[in-house]
């Protein structure tokens, strides 16, 4: 959608948080490696955003942060275990219900939940993060895939086949 390109992402974060004083830092993946010299320049010029370099210590940026953004990120989860709500973009993250976590498609959005946030309405709820991933353990099934541990290709896909007859059984149950 719209915000395939992190840079619109961006773009409407600053211009939310710019209402409120707060300034945007910007830290990239340390696997990021397409990026055009155009694009952090372009960063740049949004007046209350800075780039961080990748190899800054994370948890430490995250701890002194009032929220954390992503489009797809696993600082979704990072931010909100250590209580900092998350600000996400568009609807392809993997973490669609998790407490703490909130879709911002636009501009109105966007300056809602900072306000909440900096009004302390919109904290991370620690014991419902807990029943989130405790759904999450009861619902899910140990597996792992290696192939390093003598289990053939065809051996894995067949678990993998058996539990998703079990899981549609289930369903149809």
């Amino acid at each position: 959608g719209v915000f395939a390109e992190q840079f619109q992402s961006i773009e409407l974060l600053a211009r939310c948080a710019k209402e409120f004083g707060i300034e945007v830092y910007v830290k990239e993946h340390y696997v990021q490696w397409y990026r055009s010299r155009q694009f952090y320049e372009d960063l740049l010029k949004i007046s209350n955003v800075h780039l961080i370099r990748s190899d800054e210590d994370t948890p430490e940026i995250m701890r002194h942060s009032i929220a954390v953004a992503t489009q797809t990120g696993t600082c979704i989860l990072e931010g909100t275990l250590i209580d900092k709500p998350a600000l996400v973009f568009g609807d392809g993250y993997c973490w669609k219900g998790m407490p703490g976590v909130f879709q911002i498609d636009n501009e109105t959005e966007g300056k809602k939940v900072i306000h909440e946030i900096l009004e302390g309405r919109q904290n991370v709820d620690r014991s419902a993060l807990m029943k989130y991933f405790a759904a999450i353990e009861k619902e899910s099934v140990r597996y792992h895939a290696c192939d390093n541990i003598g289990v053939t290709k065809e051996e894995r896909l067949s678990v993998i086949l058996k539990l998703v007859k079990q899981l549609k059984e289930s369903v149809e149950r």
